[in-house]
Formats: structure tokens, sequence, C-alpha cells
């Protein structure tokens, strides 16, 4: 009796939320992955602080590869609308330069890396899991 008022009040809050928070997850890891190729190889002001910046430094290239894996998204949705799926080619291609400016952080960081196991692991998860995501943007595409 009320469920057409109810689809029409309120439900577009949650839509519009819903939308935003998907549109805006890939440009915050994009952003965040510039953000930490641009700082990563300052160099220390001075000898004191050494240490700590290459802890941090080594910190921050585990966070790129983290990040491939958060822009394969969540297992329940790869697209918010059917159209989206048409756009697999854009994210094939973001794949790609994801990946090498991952690749281009953890390398910065490669001579004394502590945590370059953990990084190799979640640059294969992050991989493996944006793949994925991309695979089921082809695989559901509107065009058969």
């Amino acid at each position: 009796m009320f469920a057409s008022s109810r689809k029409r009040r309120g439900g577009w809050k949650i839509v519009m939320l819903i939308w935003s928070a998907y549109l805006l997850a890939d440009w915050v890891a994009t952003v965040a992955i510039g953000l930490i190729s641009s700082g990563l190889g300052l160099t220390p002001i001075s000898q004191a602080n050494t240490s700590t910046r290459r802890e941090s430094n080594d910190i921050l290239a585990f966070w790129a590869p983290f990040l491939l894996l958060h822009l394969g998204g969540p297992d329940t949705i790869t697209s918010f609308a059917l159209e989206d799926n048409e756009l697999w080619v854009r994210h094939m291609l973001g794949l790609a330069l994801q990946v090498l400016s991952a690749v281009y952080v953890f390398l910065q960081s490669l001579p004394k890396n502590i945590l370059w196991l953990p990084s190799g692991f979640m640059f294969i998860a992050g991989i493996i899991k944006y793949a994925e995501r991309n695979r089921a943007l082809y695989l559901a595409k509107l065009q058969a």
C-alpha cells in the first residue's frame, strides 16, 4: 500500500550517498598514490631524522600496493549501473597506470625497505583483485 511512496521518499538520499562513495573511491586512491610518490623521495633534513624518515618511507611503500587492493573494490559491487560495465577499457587502462605508479613508489624505497616481502604479497593480491574487477566488468557488459 505504501510501497510507492516509500520508494519516492528518502531513497534518493541513500542512492546519492552510495553513488558518491562509488565514484570517489577510485579518485581517492589515485590521489593518495600520487601524493605518496611525490613525497617518498624527499631527503631528510637532518641526520637524526634519517631512521624515522626511512621507516616512514617503508610504510608509505607498503600503502601503495594496499591502495591497489582498495581499487579492486568490494566483492559485492563492481559497477553502480549497467552502463558502467561498458567502461571496462577505461578501468583496464587505470589498472595499468595504477600498477606502474605503485611499482614506482615501491622501487623508490627498495634499497633499504624492511617491508619488501609484505609489500610484494600486497602487490600480488592487489593486482589480482583489480584484474578480477576488470574481468567482471568485461563479462557483464551489455553487448554479448
